[in-house]
């Protein structure tokens, strides 16, 4: 990431442009070796934009990668994308000691281990709310039927009722 490519083509001298994107080939030849493999060099160190001015997703990276080490605490990025935030949180990790690694390990275990719980008991609330909601709703269908003078067995045949059940009705 601290290349500077303007060396190589006086058309790469354009100052808009930081990323380079290069392909292997056969020399004698000249033929693509695979379209899958490609390199990527960033000139960050030339990169001077504001943050403010910064717009696509290259000129955010740039800003990232080129300022990440001057930060104090975590900054403000751009809402619409939470990959920078992503970003800004592993090279946090990153900057820890291995005690610090450790302790981070076993909140975020916790915090999982929290969630995981409290949405185990939503899931199985909302099943046993739901199987509730059913059954008021085959009783209340059930009433309807009987008030209607359908028969037990016909009643418990589209409710699921039992015949018991819809007699105590």
């Amino acid at each position: 990431m601290n290349f500077d490519m303007r060396h190589l083509d006086p058309s790469l001298a354009n100052e808009k442009q930081f990323t380079h994107k290069f392909m292997l080939r056969e020399d004698s030849t000249n033929e693509l070796m695979t379209e899958s493999l490609r390199f990527a060099f960033m000139e960050v160190a030339r990169f001077n934009k504001p943050k403010d001015e910064c717009k696509t997703f290259e000129e955010r990276f740039l800003y990232i990668m080129k300022n990440l080490p001057t930060f104090v605490e975590k900054p403000e990025l751009w809402d619409d994308d939470p990959y920078f935030d992503e970003m800004v949180q592993e090279a946090e990790f990153a900057s820890m000691t291995l005690d610090e690694k450790i302790q981070y390990a076993y909140a975020m275990k916790a915090k999982r281990d929290y969630k995981n719980t409290i949405d185990f008991a939503r899931e199985q609330g909302e099943e046993a709310g739901f199987a509730e909601g059913l059954e008021k709703g085959k009783v209340e269908v059930a009433k309807r039927m009987l008030a209607d003078g359908l028969k037990p067995d016909l009643i418990s045949k589209f409710t699921g009722l039992t015949e018991e059940h819809i007699a105590a009705l």
